[in-house]
């Protein structure tokens, strides 16, 4: 059972036993040392005493972490790694919507109550949400060990850092921004797929997935829409049709429906608000508010409950990645 205020440990050490069937004992052998300390023994052998194991590893509090009692994290996240995809069938997509739904959020709100920065965990869940990685299963990986070098160090800038570090050193991957640019030889007579994006959910500092693919002929946006790959997961004030979207050749657009509260999008480039369509009570019936261009990075906020993260689908070929999409939103 979880005090009542949980710790950065405390939420770890609860998801690891409920998610990874994984005791706090032998969570807690993966995790600690093994470097003889304390005494002629190891964090990690410590880890049979109790008494030690509730109140210095499982509700460990944010200003007592000694990072030294901790093992390699590289190490422990790949044995803890190899624990969940036994128990979840070997089923990788299945860890990352994990990792990226609620107890992301728990993790924030643990932060957070012990006076740290949840910006930096949330905004990294964000960056490995989208990057284009090479093969699938470092996407797991890394926010795996996201969760559990925050978990343990309490500490979202520590954390950040050494994900950063195994995804350069160790995957030679980097987790960059997605450009508009496609390298040198763009410009130059190469003929390119056109950029095929998705809708990836926004609730607070929480991502949930999966990524909605849009369609290139054009996807409705709201509370009852219909046609081919509808979004319809949205919030109480977005209409009934709310927003179109759709790809013009090589470029993508988005226009209002008539909502009642209207759509901003937030460009992904500088930050600023850019008004799609204002709400009804704000429209003038003689302007004509013409489409907006939609760019991956960018976010989109219907009405003021539903905010959604422009996002690139399978940008190599183009294609709808049917894997993430699901038949009814």
């Amino acid at each position: 059972m979880l005090f009542r205020r949980d710790t950065p440990s405390s939420v770890m050490f609860d998801d690891l036993r409920k998610f990874g069937g994984i005791s706090n004992i032998e969570a807690a052998r993966m995790l600690l040392s093994a470097k003889i300390s304390y005494g002629g023994t190891s964090p990690r052998d410590r880890a049979e005493d109790r008494t030690y194991l509730s109140r210095n590893v499982v509700h460990l509090l944010p200003d007592d972490v000694d990072a030294s009692q901790f093992a390699d994290f590289e190490v422990s996240t790949l044995n803890v790694s190899s624990r969940l995809l036994a128990r979840h069938g070997h089923d990788r997509r299945s860890i990352v919507e994990h990792y990226l739904g609620d107890v992301s959020s728990r993790m924030c709100t643990a932060l957070n109550d012990w006076g740290r920065d949840s910006k930096l965990y949330s905004n990294e869940l964000r960056r490995l949400s989208g990057a284009n990685f090479r093969r699938e299963e470092y996407r797991s990986t890394l926010l795996l060990m996201l969760f559990l070098v925050t978990g343990c160090l309490a500490d979202a800038k520590e954390a950040v850092a050494v994900v950063e570090d195994y995804s350069r050193h160790r995957l030679s991957e980097d987790i960059e921004t997605i450009s508009d640019d496609y390298g040198p030889e763009a410009g130059q007579g190469m003929s390119l797929a056109p950029v095929t994006l998705g809708l990836l959910r926004l609730i607070g500092d929480v991502a949930y997935p999966p990524i909605l693919p849009l369609n290139p002929n054009g996807t409705i946006v709201g509370s009852l829409a219909d046609g081919p790959g509808a979004i319809r997961d949205v919030g109480g004030d977005v209409s009934r049709q709310h927003l179109r979207i759709w790809r013009n050749d090589d470029i993508w657009l988005c226009q209002g429906m008539h909502s009642t509260n209207g759509t901003t999008l937030i460009s992904g480039v500088d930050g600023q608000p850019i008004c799609v369509e204002p709400p009804r009570s704000k429209r003038s019936s003689k302007i004509e508010y013409p489409p907006q261009e939609l760019r991956e990075g960018d976010k989109l906020l219907l009405g003021t409950s539903t905010e959604f993260l422009v996002m690139r689908v399978k940008a190599e070929t183009g294609e709808l990645d049917s894997s993430w999409a699901r038949s009814s939103h």
